[in-house]
């Protein structure tokens, strides 16, 4: 199936940090909370290489989609012909009339 999208968006540099570290016996809630405490305490020189794995992902990733677009459009069906028939106008529907009430509401059988 030619539709359906080559791979994944590439993972953030913060995805692939948390890919790193082991997550042990810790519930997810407390392993994500030290984890991102971590992650902004870190330097920018310790979070450069998950930049440069993310850069190197992210090339990849527009490498395969520009295959996958030219593959697309290689497998486009060509546009078809509307037959005249099918290309009548659509009828116009008169609009709604408003209609006076014909029972007698509450006020008018009290005035009565």
């Amino acid at each position: 199936r030619v539709n359906a999208l080559p791979t994944k968006k590439p993972r953030s540099a913060y995805a692939l940090y948390l890919h790193t570290l082991q997550r042990g016996e810790t519930d997810l809630g407390t392993y994500v909370r030290e984890a991102s405490k971590r992650w902004k305490q870190m330097s920018e020189q310790d979070k450069q290489p998950f930049f440069e794995l993310h850069n190197e992902e992210k090339q990849k990733y527009l490498k395969e989609l520009v295959a996958w677009s030219n593959q697309l459009e290689k497998h486009k069906p060509a546009p078809t012909q509307i037959s005249r028939g099918s290309q009548t106008p659509k009828t116009i529907k008169p609009k709604r009339t408003v209609r006076k009430a014909t029972r007698k509401t509450a006020k008018a059988s009290k005035l009565m």
